[in-house]
């Protein structure tokens, strides 16, 4: 049973059509020239002597100074958002005489 299986499929394979690969780069990035290759020594060289991205005590600090904000703002979006006194007015109703 394998084998017809398998003649059937390379035959179905045989009759497929492949897409012309050298027409999938469009003429604009076929004329670019490829990047320069650099050496990886220098440019880890450079990454270890910058000091921006570096994480200092000082960047620690701020950083938690940022979430502790960030947290004392978000507990004071947790309360309610109708006051108490505003809620009981609303649960009295309106009074629809006064508005005749």
């Amino acid at each position: 049973m394998r084998l017809p299986l398998c003649f059937a499929l390379m035959c179905l394979t045989a009759c497929a059509s492949f897409p012309d690969i050298d027409r999938t780069v469009p003429e604009v990035d076929a004329n670019t020239p490829f990047p320069a290759l650099v050496p990886l020594g220098p440019l880890l060289a450079q990454a270890e002597t910058a000091t921006t991205a570096r994480i200092t005590p000082a960047s620690i600090a701020a950083t938690n100074g940022r979430i502790a904000g960030l947290q004392a703002r978000a507990g004071q979006l947790r309360g309610p958002v109708i006051s108490p006194a505003t809620r009981a007015e609303m649960r009295r109703g309106v009074d629809l005489a006064a508005l005749r």
